[in-house]
């Protein structure tokens, strides 16, 4: 397969003749390597404990990022203007946050924001259900998207 694809069917190409030889050994050492490594090791240390929060978190917060306020408020947003001034403002959050890096810490700002994103998007949910749900017209602000009707 290595003379078909890298040498031209040439089975005594220099390429493939350096080539077999280090794949074989990547092999052997992946193959070492897994030896004895099993899930339940995730739970052998402190250390990998705090490994396994953080990959289950990332998964989580991950998913839950607000794809579904922005997909369900994109068409109105995107007819006002406020697309424009928003990925301003991120702009500057942005260049703010990266600033910020080697004073505060990578984890107490990535705390921050996954705390601070799970607080908005709560009080989001929650002004959204009002106004959807029981029409309180004074919640529909805190979305900031106002749906226009045209009858």
């Amino acid at each position: 397969m290595l003379a078909k694809y890298h040498a031209n069917s040439d089975k005594q190409d220099e390429l493939v003749l350096f080539e077999l030889p280090e794949i074989k050994e990547a092999i052997d050492t992946e193959g070492s390597a897994v030896q004895g490594v099993s899930y339940v090791s995730f739970f052998k240390t402190p250390g990998n404990r705090h490994r396994l929060a953080i990959l289950i978190m990332v998964g989580f917060f991950s998913q839950w990022v607000g794809n579904g306020i922005i997909s369900y408020y994109l068409g109105p947003i995107l007819e006002s203007g406020f697309n424009g001034c928003l990925q301003i403002w991120n702009w500057f959050l942005a260049i703010g946050g990266s600033l910020c890096v080697e004073r505060l810490g990578r984890r107490k700002l990535w705390l921050t924001s996954a705390i601070g994103m799970f607080v908005s998007f709560s009080i989001i949910m929650g002004c959204s259900a009002a106004y959807s749900d029981y029409g309180l017209t004074k919640a529909s602000p805190a979305v900031v998207v106002r749906v226009r009707r045209r009858w």
